[in-house]
C-alpha cells in the first residue's frame, strides 16, 4: 500500500513537471487527495509540525497587514484581550482579518488530519510545567529541522 501511494506520488510528480516544462498547466486540484494521502504516511506528531508551521506563517502574514493598518500600534494577544486596546476604527477590520485567521488556521489543521491530535500537542507546547514545554519546544525544533522547514525574517 505504502510502494502504491509512493508511485502514485512520483507518477503525479512527473506527470506535472512534464506538464509545466510543455506549457500545459495542470488542474492542481486534482492532487489534493494525493498529498493528503502522503500526510496520512507521516506520523501526527510530523503533520502536527508542518501544521503549525503553516499556521505561523498565516499568522505572520496576518499580524504584518494589522501592523501596517495600524501603524505599527499592535497590543498583545490583538485577536483575543489585546483587541479592545485598539482604536474603534481599527476594531471592525482587524476583528475581520482575526476571523481570516481563525478560520485559515482551522483549514490547515484540518488538511493535515489532525481535528483530535492538533489539541493535545498544543497543551504540551504551552504547558505550566516548564519541563513539559522545554520538551516538546525542542522536539518542535528538532523536527522543523529534519523537515527543513524555517521562517524567514
Amino acid at each position: 500500500m505504502f510502494t502504491s501511494r509512493l508511485l502514485n506520488l512520483f507518477v503525479l510528480a512527473a506527470l506535472t513537471t512534464t506538464s509545466v516544462l510543455s506549457g500545459f498547466s495542470p488542474d492542481l486540484r486534482l492532487s489534493h487527495t494525493t498529498i493528503q494521502a502522503a500526510y496520512a504516511q507521516e506520523s501526527s506528531f510530523t503533520r502536527y509540525v508542518r501544521a503549525v508551521f503553516a499556521i505561523e506563517q498565516e499568522r505572520r502574514v496576518l499580524i504584518a497587514q494589522v501592523k501596517n493598518m495600524t501603524g505599527g500600534d499592535l497590543p498583545d494577544n490583538v485577536c483575543d484581550s489585546g483587541f479592545s486596546k485598539l482604536s474603534g476604527q481599527f476594531q471592525g477590520p482587524v476583528r475581520d482579518i482575526c476571523n481570516q485567521f481563525n478560520r485559515s488556521a482551522m483549514g490547515i489543521v484540518n488538511k493535515h488530519n489532525l481535528a483530535a491530535e492538533f489539541n493535545e500537542f498544543r497543551k504540551q507546547a504551552i504547558s505550566s510545567d516548564p519541563k513539559v514545554r522545554r520538551d516538546m519546544q525542542e522536539k518542535i525544533s528538532t523536527e522543523m529541522r529534519r523537515l527543513k522547514l524555517s521562517f524567514s525574517n
